[in-house]
């Protein structure tokens, strides 16, 4: 009867709004976890001046909080113009890799700074390693910069291994996450130059003492060669 459906047509009304409001706290619940994951990744990752260390807490974490399991942190060698690959999860791709900037998916999201997600990357034509993701079966590529002001320090790159599609969300919490890491990165590089400059110092400084108040010419040549050494981070040092 007309009651009836009536009737049943507000029970519907009632049903979706029941079930909408199931939706949204499901989604608030979602948010919250992904929200809380992100923080303890990030205090993880912040935590230490180690750049390796850093890096591969990265890297750890980002796998974590994304359920991927390959991902690596790329750095960008500006002296040689290359992403590096310094850390790496899974097995799939080698320690060292080397992407001129600019060329490749990767080479690409350190020069525009932008993230790049490939759906199909075996068959895309800006991927120098197409035919390895054939051979290693990866599905997917997302690329997303590790930056500070602009500052493009290296590229967060996960691949996965079956058809994977991130949500708005995903890719927000991960974006987030490459921002802390790139905080993170910065730190530890100012760290270690600082390290660096600091032993230089006092090498020089011990070099010092040791010439105003020796005077055995083999002693001194031998702790000139030593100090230069250091200083230049190299292997051998001669003196003529």
């Amino acid at each position: 009867t007309g009651q009836d459906c009536n009737w049943l047509t507000l029970f519907a009304a009632q049903a979706a709004i029941a079930i909408e409001n199931a939706r949204l706290h499901g989604a608030a619940v979602r948010r919250g976890e992904e929200l809380a994951a992100l923080l303890r990744a990030t205090h993880t990752v912040m935590a230490g001046l180690d750049l390796q260390g850093i890096l591969t807490r990265i890297t750890e974490e980002a796998s974590r909080i994304s359920g991927i399991s390959h991902v690596r942190v790329m750095l960008v060698d500006k002296a040689a113009q290359v992403l590096r690959a310094r850390v790496v999860t899974g097995d799939l791709v080698p320690m060292g890799r080397e992407v001129p900037l600019g060329s490749g998916l990767s080479g690409r999201v350190a020069m525009t700074g932008q993230p790049l997600f490939v759906a199909d990357p075996q068959s895309d034509p800006q991927n120098l390693f197409a035919t390895w993701a054939r051979e290693h079966g990866i599905q997917t590529y997302l690329g997303l910069p590790i930056a500070v002001r602009n500052e493009v320090l290296g590229v967060l790159v996960f691949n996965t291994t079956h058809p994977y599609e991130y949500s708005p969300d995903e890719l927000a919490y991960l974006t987030s996450f490459a921002d802390q890491a790139a905080i993170a990165i910065q730190n530890a590089q100012l760290y270690a130059a600082l390290e660096a400059r600091a032993r230089r110092l006092d090498t020089l400084t011990r070099l010092n003492q040791l010439i105003s108040a020796s005077l055995n010419m083999d002693e001194v040549l031998h702790e000139i060669a030593r100090a230069a050494a250091t200083l230049m981070d190299a292997p051998l040092v001669r003196i003529w």
